[in-house]
């Protein structure tokens, strides 16, 4: 009970190394099925804990290590 209440009152600050696991991202995304976009797959200041398993297979390893105001292509 302790950690659940410790995560929902954590507060969060901006900074500019490299992600790790534990961080929350703001994220902007466009998924894409052989080349076209997809209903669902685009999202614009999503939060994303990195770790939480949220998200497909492999896009949370792929983030990992990113630095803020980046771009990527994952496949």
């Amino acid at each position: 009970m302790f950690e659940t209440l410790q995560k929902q009152h954590q507060t969060w600050k901006e900074n500019k190394r490299k992600t790790k696991k534990g961080d929350k991202l703001t994220l902007d995304f466009t998924g894409r099925i052989d080349g076209k976009e997809f209903d669902g797959g685009k999202a614009e200041a999503f939060e994303l804990e990195l770790g939480a398993g949220r998200m497909i297979p492999g896009f949370e390893k792929e983030i990992t290590g990113m630095k803020g105001g980046k771009r990527k292509q994952l496949k």
